[in-house]
């Protein structure tokens, strides 16, 4: 199953804080998550523009793998939960997909999880073939 989430929130939080919404959400240990998240960055930066981070949970056998836009006025966080195992193709292309310049710059000006939802639906459509 693949998952959307989004949460608009008055200033960015660390990654601990980041994990625990995460895990929260996709009903996923904390710790795990949190960990997930720390080895990622350890390998190099999830920034992928100015303002945006891609921070990535992998974790084996997990039910729900997906999406939680994480955003503030002037940053925002695309936190991709995936299994490591058996990620879903679909997922991984639509966030290829939202890695083009002009997806970006749509990511920038999302609202609301409607916008958001809206957005993943677009690209999916022009990426999943």
């Amino acid at each position: 199953m693949v998952k959307l989430e989004f949460l608009s929130i008055p200033a960015m939080p660390t990654v601990p804080m980041i994990a625990q919404l995460t895990a929260q959400r996709f009903k996923l240990s904390e710790e795990h998550v949190k960990q997930a998240m720390l080895e990622r960055e350890a390998l190099g930066s999830t920034v992928v523009a100015q303002g945006i981070s891609i921070p990535h949970v992998e974790l084996a056998n997990i039910k729900t793998q997906g999406l939680f836009l994480i955003k503030d006025k002037q940053q925002l966080a695309l936190v991709l939960i995936i299994d490591q195992s058996q990620p879903d193709e679909q997922l991984i292309k639509i966030l290829q997909g939202l890695l083009a310049e002009q997806s970006l710059e749509k990511l920038r000006h999302i609202k609301s999880e409607e916008a958001f939802k809206i957005l993943i639906k677009e690209v999916a459509n022009r990426v999943v073939r």
